[in-house]
């Protein structure tokens, strides 16, 4: 249909430019003067163990704001499954990491 095709290159046109600014900032961290020994050398110091701690940790984070959208919107789908809700907010909250709030700037 027109509408899915619609959506679909909406979706393209969104990850080109995803991978756009990802791109910009990579091209300019590596043309600022980053350090990328020393970043190299600190990912290089990481624990395993701890690492794989803190990703639990951050994946349950996720769980647990999934979680809280299943109650919020149990008014308009009283059985809404949880994974789109995971998948939704997992991207949601990832591509605030990457690219910030635009409120911060």
């Amino acid at each position: 249909s027109i509408a899915g095709r619609n959506l679909r290159r909406g979706a393209w046109l969104m990850g080109a430019l995803a991978v756009g600014a990802i791109a910009f900032v990579g091209y300019r961290l590596w043309s600022s003067g980053f350090e990328w020994g020393k970043f190299t050398a600190s990912l290089a110091g990481l624990d395993p163990f701890w690492l794989g701690i803190s990703l639990l940790l951050v994946a349950l984070t996720y769980v647990g704001r999934a979680l809280r959208w299943a109650v919020m919107i149990r008014p308009l789908r009283p059985n809404a499954p949880l994974w789109p809700i995971f998948q939704a907010t997992a991207i949601g909250f990832t591509a605030i990491v990457f690219f910030g709030r635009p409120g911060e700037i």
